[in-house]
């Protein structure tokens, strides 16, 4: 943190605290020997201001130094258990700062930081370790800066965060520029709905929501990337990724892993904007979205081989790309859990959807770069608004907890027609949070717009989300769904089981006219990471199957061969049904994971809007 100041050493003497024996002379810092002798400790003031401790007040000892450079103060933070495990790193740092201490003075320096620690009288300052909501405590860190609840202030802590904060925490513009400029032109539903989603996320962490988010896709010129820069716009700059012009509160998909954790951790709390999922190279999507929606960063050693801390941050991702989440998998020939279509859904934008009923094409295009151009100037204002409100209606962090999932939870129950299972009713609940998190602000006065123009954005996108029928499937549906797929391309390569002159290594047989039999090995690597027995049971539903009683296979001797043995045996039936085109319906049983024959996936008629 830097501070404006012009005043010389001598000037600040009576502002200045140091230990017994230091002292400040010229602007050098001075320690007294053991002979009475003054040496030259560093060749610049460095005077403690405060000590910290983290606020649950079981670790985080350290002393704040101020450095005066060039007419500005600079201010660090010395760990305690720095002085037993190493200061190097310290030195350097300071080095790097213009101000250097003898490596003969390494072990003088120490122990001056020693002495500073117990000084009386210095003011504590309580350290967060991390962005986002402090735990058990109406506190929250915003980048650098720190928003303290009402029930909070009473107490006079000063506050000090000492992650380093993400790229494009700027607040730009007024309050007024950007209600007109960017609020009130944001008219169609998905830009509205990208302001509440962003609105959303200190909600995700008030009531300790999994992480998880809402995924953007469609071609080109469509909107998308516009609908990040809105979202990002409410906690910092909505500047256009890649512009290089200035900073932006968006990062892009094209960044290593590693980074992307790092970047949960500096936006916990908040809306991660990401942009072009297509540009993500790493080899495994599935398992980097895991670790990056969980918050919780690969477990690491410290230097003394013991498990570092981790620090878990709250997700609240909005992403964009021009293939949904479940193509790029496929893209990467990986497998599509159900766990990712359920904390990560994907909707499909279309130009169309940023046009108005009584606008022309020239009209919408022009409104969308009035808009662009107005988040290069105007950001990180209603975000900080939107907190702060929150941390000051409750007493305590579990009355505001409380709160906020009371109405979350009415809100899911108004919504709950929208879901026709458990994987659809996850997504709802994330639905009802941006919902939440639209009302509430504008119950603040911080969106311009009505209750019945909030809840429409949301339904809107609800439908949208409908729309991409894959992220309504279970895993065990999936598991169908490459069964019945690998039916179709391979049902007439199989040979027949009376074939005598049959060569090689096989997957099935074409038995007669009355079946298909898969062998059980053949049958596993088709389930991938699904259990085989509830794909089993799925396909003995849908009468796929010919069993034996008690089992999910058929004992059957094969003619080439005269050997009985146990295969996975297909009805004519049913592959015939798949031949022509057709797919079998089904859906997942709310209190299972088997799947029962109850017709389409999702019912042909529209839910109706609710009423809140």
């Amino acid at each position: 943190m830097m501070l404006p100041l012009s005043q010389s050493c001598q000037d600040q003497n009576k502002q200045i605290n140091l230990p017994d024996g230091y002292h400040c002379i010229n602007g050098k810092l001075y320690f007294t020997d053991a002979t009475g002798n003054l040496i030259v400790l560093a060749n610049q003031l460095i005077s403690p201001v405060a000590v910290t401790r983290t606020v649950d007040g079981k670790s985080g000892y350290g002393v704040v130094f101020q450095i005066l450079i060039d007419g500005s103060v600079y201010e660090f933070i010395a760990d305690s258990k720095i002085v037993y495990t190493g200061t190097m790193k310290l030195f350097a740092e300071l080095a790097d700062a213009g101000i250097n201490i003898s490596p003969s003075q390494v072990k003088e320096f120490k122990v001056y930081i020693q002495a500073c620690m117990t000084m009386p009288k210095l003011a504590v300052r309580l350290t967060l370790p991390q962005a986002g909501l402090a735990e058990n405590r109406l506190v929250f860190a915003l980048g650098k800066k720190v928003l303290v609840g009402q029930a909070e202030s009473d107490a006079n802590n000063e506050y000090v965060v000492r992650s380093k904060p993400a790229e494009g925490f700027i607040v730009q513009g007024t309050h007024e520029d950007y209600t007109e400029s960017v609020l009130k032109a944001a008219k169609a539903h998905p830009q509205r709905f990208a302001i509440c989603a962003a609105l959303a996320a200190p909600l995700a962490q008030i009531v300790g929501y999994e992480g998880g988010g809402l995924h953007l896709y469609g071609a080109s010129g469509c909107g998308k990337s516009t609908l990040l820069q809105l979202a990002a716009s409410v906690f910092g700059s909505g500047a256009e990724p890649g512009d290089g012009s200035q900073e932006s509160l968006i990062a892009r998909w094209s960044s290593t892993a590693n980074a992307l954790e790092v970047l949960t951790a500096q936006l916990s709390g908040v809306v991660f904007c990401i942009d072009e999922l297509g540009a993500f190279r790493a080899s495994k999507l599935n398992s980097t979205l895991y670790k990056v929606l969980s918050g919780k960063g690969q477990a690491r050693m410290t230097s003394g081989l013991e498990l570092a801390k981790q620090h878990k941050a709250s997700v609240f991702m909005l992403s964009s790309g021009e293939l949904s989440v479940e193509d790029k998998l496929r893209q990467n020939r990986e497998n599509i859990n159900g766990g990712i279509p359920a904390r990560f859904p994907s909707m499909l934008m279309e130009s169309s959807h940023m046009a108005l009923s009584d606008e022309s094409m020239i009209d919408t295009a022009q409104r969308m770069e009035n808009l662009k151009e107005a988040l290069c100037k105007n950001g990180g204002l209603i975000g900080p608004l939107f907190i702060q409100e929150l941390l000051d209606i409750s007493d305590s962090r579990s009355e505001l907890e409380n709160s906020i999932r009371e109405q979350w939870d009415d809100l899911v129950e108004q919504l709950a027609d929208y879901a026709t299972n458990s994987i659809q009713r996850r997504v709802i609940r994330r639905f009802a949070l941006v919902l939440l998190a639209g009302l509430l602000a504008k119950d603040m006065d911080l969106l311009p717009w009505s209750e019945e123009e909030i809840q429409d954005a949301i339904i809107f996108m609800i439908e949208r989300w409908l729309s991409n029928v894959e992220t309504s499937k279970s895993d065990v549906e999936r598991g169908v769904d490459r069964f019945t797929d690998y039916l179709r391309r391979n049902y007439h390569s199989l040979p027949y089981s009376d074939d005598p002159k049959i060569k090689g290594a096989v997957e099935g047989y074409r038995h007669y006219e009355d079946y298909l039999l898969l062998l059980p090995e053949t049958f596993r690597n088709l389930c991938a990471d699904v259990t085989p027995t509830q794909v089993g049971d799925a396909l003995k539903n849908l009468g796929a199957l010919k069993h034996d009683s008690g089992k999910q296979q058929y004992r059957v001797v094969l003619p080439c061969t005269g050997i009985r043995q146990y295969f996975y045996a297909i009805r004519r039936e049913f592959i015939d049904e798949l031949l022509e085109g057709e797919r079998p319906s089904y859906e997942l049983d709310d209190d299972s994971d088997s799947v029962d024959i109850v017709g389409s996936m999702l019912d042909d008629d529209e839910p109706e809007l609710i009423e809140l």
